[in-house]
């Protein structure tokens, strides 16, 4: 037999418990704790039906809730259990789907009670709801998507998706989807509490904490960026920094004192803080019951451990009754039936053995006592064996010890040193001498012998010796009975039969005998003859106790006898437990008649009852979700003939990245400089628009004094006249070589890199210059000198701009993704505000500037798209103007004249169908629309595309067939079309430069670009 099976087997507590040296003082027959007609042989018998508890250590855990009188509500493996303060367990019935996280709500009242259960698994959430924690588990909702987080809100339930996913609202009694209905319009949601049907507050990008005491009919902010909710005493206790108080559903803000977090840092500060008392039976009294206890045949279990004595009950381990001070020693004491009741076996390391019977009161009264350690056999039927004579230091002596079910204890010596000591009901003592366990008979050298297979009917296996005292020892063969299969004739044959026989009510001596790999169970009657169940596989994952055995399988799968392995039934755990020595070393283990425990697992009786296997939860149906009503526009694009001029050749590529070629940009020429000056470009053309800068001047000394650079930009939703530049400036570095560090021109310089922020309509930007792991930052305007713009501390990293009523704004994502606003002032950065980002979002917010006036707001989007109005008065947002992914599922009308609201640009972050009409020409990734938000509606400006691989003929051919029966969008409307000429608006400044006129002309304007830098205009319709 493999070493690792014989550990397992005996680490599993297969083999009689330790144990004690006898004073031969009185009978076995004592009054017992036993109720009154429970015989010794019923009341040991198995528990049935089968419960199951998994782990509870916190590694094993998941949506654990802590009850405020100190128990914990959790969920391990599926199951979800209560456990009390003492230790008391309570599972549920059902296991939930294997997952590491599961999500747990308590419904309000209000919502009806109970619990809501989310588990993530396979790309889907569901939804349970049941009564009470461990209640039967109602189906209710299946999701596309991954759930972060619920939340209950008024009358329904909200759930979080991930990332760029929309929030979710579910009825809770049918999992039916809802609308958000009452929640403040926002791209997402941070913090929520809801304290009843009327009084609620939420956390929302860039407002912060708003409140509403009429059900979201109007929303209130608190002026907090941030704060932590929850509901407590009918109020929203918000935890802000710096500040938590009570906020009541009048709107008064109690204070409150500090946070949770920071009392508990107090208390463990403070070196006098008691720790939690001990539990008197541990944190798994019920662990304790199986593997220690005796049945008291009225649903509880006698346990004698850490010198008490108690009844715990069995359904969850719950200490009925207990008494302290009962023996000497901590380790429990093995539970035995003695003769017409019950006893324990208390041995103490290296020192003595007690057996005592349990009487009234849970009282000990002793028995025998040995003064060492002593190895106590039981026989399941109220007598004991004890190796060694029955002198109270004996161990040494040859001999066996009997404490009958009736009478005096006894001494009878050992007959062989490898045989297998039973007691019996009547007083005796059987003693098994297995053949695989003696001296091999001499070899046969008959070589017809060797093949022959002996005959199942006669095959002697040994010899059981009966042992009465007063009469002469009978000895008769152990002879296999009808037994034909071969496998298990060898096991029998040569294996290990092990030595913790117990005999059944029938007089059959049962136990188990263990081969190499698999193992049978044996009946041996008192006339020598063998009945062998069928052999099982698996040794190493066996447990085995008298007629009681538990192999492990793969999966959750078990099978369990009760009967000595002549008949098996399947059974189920929620999941596999880890049998790795490293788990199981420590781990209690073993089987019992109450049960069985291992790695952590603990199986409360046996077999299943009327279920045949554990009830798994019925997977809800899938959630029928409304749709967002987003679509990529199908555009029709015809050309109007108008082109820019023909872009200038540029120099051919080279590898030298010393070498500044002096290029043009487009169709325009880069600036004129002497002969003798030195000229240093950099371009950058990794988006439509194109950035090209260029600094010159004479080399050496001179370079400080008279050097200048310009940088030119390329208005993408522009066809004439499209690139922009700056006037001439004073060179911002103090020599040749640090320019040509800067513009990464340098043979062995540092990397650098030139990224423009351009405003979305007018031609202003940012130059943001990176080298050596800083960043300069530069005020581009057309026509004016280059400003450098001055920071202090970390800005953060710049993601847009707006030039609003003369002055430039900044928007910029700092620690956490938190927007940053600044205003250029006096040539510094200002910082108006920091609003925390608290939904996650992938793209960063956009500045939109106002397309009259001086205000600006901030555009973000998730399912459907929102422009926040900046109230620069008192530096917050005000309400979201939203645009919903329905109405813009189709490009929108074309802007007038005059359009009043706010100006995006790359606002959709779309991907349309665009078909060009023109043979060989497509557009590419990276289509870019500029669009004009107001409260009234949202209206398309201009498009903008790079050139991309020719068109597929057939598809534009589906999409033409699919166009010719639709209406023209807002055919009688007039657009902006991109032209150099000054606008019309006389609400704008006339100063300010690059704001196109909008023409009349069906369709939106399209500019496409081609990688010279060269572009046509053509107008499109959806």
């Amino acid at each position: 037999m493999g070493k690792g099976a014989l550990r397992l087997l005996l680490g599993l507590g297969i083999s009689a418990c330790a144990g004690s040296a006898p004073r031969p003082s009185r009978p076995a027959t004592t009054e017992s704790a036993v109720s009154p007609g429970a015989s010794a042989s019923t009341a040991a018998d198995f528990l049935t039906p089968a419960r199951v508890f998994p782990p509870i250590e916190r590694s094993e855990v998941t949506g654990e809730v802590k009850d405020s009188d100190g128990g914990r509500r959790f969920i391990a493996q599926g199951l979800r259990l209560i456990q009390s303060p003492e230790g008391a367990l309570v599972a549920s019935d059902e296991f939930l789907p294997g997952s590491r996280v599961v999500a747990t709500l308590a419904l309000p009242n209000r919502l009806g009670g109970g619990y809501l259960f989310v588990l993530n698994t396979s790309g889907s959430a569901l939804f349970w709801r049941a009564s009470s924690w461990t209640g039967r588990l109602v189906p209710l909702a299946r999701i596309d998507g991954e759930v972060e987080r619920v939340v209950a809100g008024f009358d329904r339930v909200y759930a979080a998706r991930g990332r760029g996913a929309p929030w979710l609202a579910l009825d809770v009694e049918s999992g039916r989807a809802l609308e958000l209905a009452s929640l403040p319009p926002s791209p997402g949601y941070g913090a929520m509490a809801f304290a009843d049907e009327w009084f609620g507050a939420v956390e929302v990008p860039l407002r912060g904490v708003l409140a509403t005491f009429d059900a979201g009919s109007s929303w209130h902010p608190l002026d907090l960026a941030h704060a932590e909710l929850g509901v407590d005493d009918g109020g929203i206790v918000v935890n802000a920094p710096g500040r938590r108080f009570l906020l009541t559903a009048s709107g008064a803000e109690q204070p409150l004192a500090a946070a949770a977090s920071e009392a508990q840092a107090e208390t463990r500060a403070n070196p006098s803080r008691r720790l939690p008392a001990a539990l008197p039976f541990g944190e798994r009294p019920l662990e304790l019951a199986v593997l220690h206890g005796f049945p008291d045949g009225h649903g509880a279990a006698f346990v004698a451990a850490r010198g008490q004595v108690a009844r715990i009950r069995l359904a969850d381990g719950a200490v009925l009754e207990h008494q302290p001070n009962a023996f000497a020693g901590k380790a429990p004491c093995e539970p035995v039936a003695l003769g017409a009741g019950a006893g324990v076996v208390c041995g103490q390391p290296h020192g003595r053995t007690d057996i005592d019977v349990l009487g009234p009161g849970l009282a000990l009264t002793p028995l025998v006592r040995f003064e060492e350690p002593r190895h106590v056999a039981p026989n399941g039927r109220g007598a004991l064996v004890v190796r060694g004579s029955c002198a109270a230091r004996g161990a040494a002596e040859a001999a066996y010890c009997v404490v009958p079910a009736s009478g005096a204890a006894y001494s009878t010596p050992r007959r062989a040193s490898d045989e297998r000591a039973v007691a019996l009901a009547d007083g005796g003592l059987a003693l098994l001498a297995p053949v695989a366990k003696r001296e091999k008979a001499a070899e046969k050298t008959d070589a017809a012998a060797k093949k022959a297979k002996p005959d199942a009917a006669d095959m002697t296996l040994g010899s059981l010796t009966l042992v009465r005292p007063g009469a002469a020892d009978r000895t008769v063969p152990l002879k296999l009975s009808g037994v034909d299969d071969e496998a298990a004739r060898s096991i029998v044959a040569s294996g290990l039969w092990l030595d913790s026989f117990e005999q059944a009510p029938n007089d059959e001596l049962i136990d188990w005998v263990a081969g190499n790999d698999g193992f049978v169970g044996v009946r041996v009657k008192l006339d020598g003859r063998v009945l062998v169940g069928a052999p099982e596989a698996h040794l190493d994952r066996a447990l085995l106790r008298g007629r009681f055995g538990l192999v492990i399988g793969h999966s959750g799968g078990l099978r369990e006898t009760v009967d000595g392995g002549f008949e098996w039934s399947d059974g189920e755990l929620p999941g596999e437990p880890d049998l790795r020595p490293l788990k199981t070393s420590g781990t209690p283990s073993g089987c019992t008649p109450l049960g069985c425990a291992v790695s952590g697992w603990l199986r409360v009786g046996w077999k299943m009852g009327e279920k045949d296997r554990l009830t798994l939860a019925t997977v809800p149906e899938a959630t029928r979700l409304p749709g967002a009503g987003g679509n990529r526009w199908s555009l029709e694009c015809e050309a109007t003939g108008e082109q820019s001029k023909p872009a200038l050749r540029k120099s051919a590529a080279n590898d030298d990245r010393s070498t500044s070629p002096w290029d043009p940009i487009a169709e325009v020429a880069p600036p004129t400089r002497a002969r003798s000056d030195l000229g240093i470009e950099t371009s950058n053309e990794a988006d439509l628009r194109l950035l090209h800068a260029y600094a010159w001047g004479p080399p050496g000394d001179g370079w400080s004094r008279e050097a200048r650079w310009l940088v030119r930009v390329r208005d993408p939703y522009r066809v004439s006249d499209s690139v922009w530049s700056t006037a001439p400036s004073p060179v911002a570095w103090s020599s040749a070589v640090l320019t040509a560090d800067a513009f990464g021109r340098s043979p062995s310089g540092p990397p650098a890199s030139f990224r423009v922020v351009t405003d979305p309509v007018r031609h202003a930007a940012l130059l943001l210059v990176s080298i050596r792991g800083t960043v300069e930052i530069y005020l581009l305007e057309e026509g004016s000198r280059i400003v450098r713009v001055k920071t202090q501390g970390t800005t953060g990293v710049i993601a847009s701009a707006a030039f609003a009523g003369g002055r430039f704004y900044v928007g910029a994502l700092g620690e956490a993704r938190a927007l940053r606003l600044y205003r250029v002032e006096q040539g510094e950065l200002e910082l108006l505000g920091e609003f925390p980002e608290i939904a996650g979002h992938s793209e960063p917010p956009a500045l939109a500037p106002a397309a009259r006036g001086e205000s600006f707001g901030v555009w973000l989007h998730d399912a459907d798209y929102y422009l926040f109005p900046f109230d620069l008065s008192n530096r917050r947002f005000d309400a979201p103007i939203v645009a919903r992914a329905s109405d813009l599922s189709a490009m929108p009308a074309s802007c007038t004249t005059g359009e009043d609201g706010y100006v995006v640009s790359d606002a959709l972050a779309l991907e349309p169908n665009v078909d060009l009409n023109t043979a060989g020409v497509a557009t590419g990734n990276g289509i870019e629309a500029r669009v004009i938000v107001s409260p009234s509606r949202v209206c398309i400006d201009a498009l903008a595309a790079p050139l991309g691989a020719p068109g597929d003929e057939r598809a534009r051919a589906r999409r033409k067939s699919a166009h010719k029966d639709r209406a023209p969008a807002d055919s009688a409307g007039v657009v902006r079309a991109p032209t150099a000429e000054p606008r019309g608006d006389e609400a704008l400044d006339a100063t300010v430069r690059g704001v196109p006129a909008r023409d009349t002309g069906p369709g939106a304007p399209l500019v496409l670009d081609a990688p010279d830098g060269s572009r046509k205009a053509f107008r499109c319709r959806d």
